[in-house]
């Protein structure tokens, strides 16, 4: 059960991080390069940096219950390596961009990191309320039974 929980949690971060990146990448795009046309291989490119933010969540994860302190060092850590990733295969591929852009990028890069936590902690909320009802239901039946 864990391994298929793993697996749904790393979906959920890769579709919404995908999601956001590629929003991302048309703002950013029509803000700062309205000129640049891209090829469809130019799809590819918010799929392989969700793919690599998305693993960035094992970061995060612990087998032990992490304190406050120590589980927004971890997130910290995430999104310094999640601007490294995404910087660094720019650069790799040879794009270089001016300075409000490389600034926008980042901050960019955090909004997404908040989005995507947020939406992801909203999603588990509604999970848990939905458990929660489903148990409040189950001891009701129980208890009528009892009685």
């Amino acid at each position: 059960m864990k391994i298929k929980k793993a697996i749904t949690d790393f979906l959920m971060s890769f579709f919404c991080i995908t999601a956001c990146i590629t929003i991302l990448t048309a703002v950013l795009g029509t803000l700062y390069m309205p000129d640049v046309t891209f090829t469809s291989k130019a799809f590819f490119s918010p799929v392989i940096f969700g793919f690599l933010s998305a693993l960035t969540g094992y970061i995060v994860k612990s087998k032990n219950e992490l304190s406050t302190a120590q589980l927004l060092f971890r997130m910290l850590l995430q999104l310094l390596c999640i601007e490294i990733i995404v910087f660094g295969l720019n650069y790799l591929a040879g794009n270089s961009f001016e300075t409000s852009l490389n600034i926008s990028l980042a901050l960019s890069i955090a909004l997404v990191y908040v989005i995507v936590h947020i939406v992801l902690w909203l999603n588990d909320q509604r999970n848990a309320n939905v458990f929660n009802q489903q148990l409040a239901e189950f001891q009701r039946r129980n208890t009528k039974n009892d009685v």
